[in-house]
């Protein structure tokens, strides 16, 4: 059996593509650093919905009296938290804004896919990308995301 490529062993378990794909993603990341590769996989679209699905799964388990609303609010709030650590006290004033008015945000929240959508419009809002003038961006998420 081959060895895994280090990009795919520095992912956490639930952002590892699966088997079949690993080599095709080799193929793409060519002689792209191995870090940089999986941060691209980070950061694909596919992975966002996968980290908030993990999220959402894992306070079901811990918490099962929680209705899916709650559920929705608690990822969109572990986002915007997660955010707010990542930046620090250079966290932008509206990150910390859509914490405070999280219940006035609920109101606009009907369904899973609603959930995402904010979550990746709140990435945009943030520049939460890596530039991609080749289009590899757009790659890895077709590859994974199919």
């Amino acid at each position: 059996m081959f060895s895994k490529p280090k990009w795919y062993t520095m992912l956490p378990d639930h952002l590892k593509p699966p088997t079949q794909k690993i080599w095709k993603l080799e193929l793409l990341r060519q002689d792209l650093p191995a870090e940089l590769f999986m941060k691209a996989i980070t950061i694909s679209p596919w992975a966002v919905i996968r980290v908030q699905e993990e999220t959402r799964d894992y306070l079901r388990r811990q918490y099962p009296e929680m209705t899916e609303k709650d559920l929705w609010m608690s990822v969109i709030a572990s986002r915007i938290e997660a955010i707010l650590r990542n930046f620090g006290p250079s966290a932008p004033a509206t990150v910390v804004q859509k914490l405070e008015s999280l219940p006035e945000i609920m109101a606009e929240i009907h369904s899973w896919d609603d959930v995402l959508k904010f979550i990746f419009e709140l990435n945009d809002e943030l520049g939460d990308t890596l530039p991609d003038p080749f289009g590899l961006l757009d790659q890895i998420n077709e590859m994974l995301a199919e």
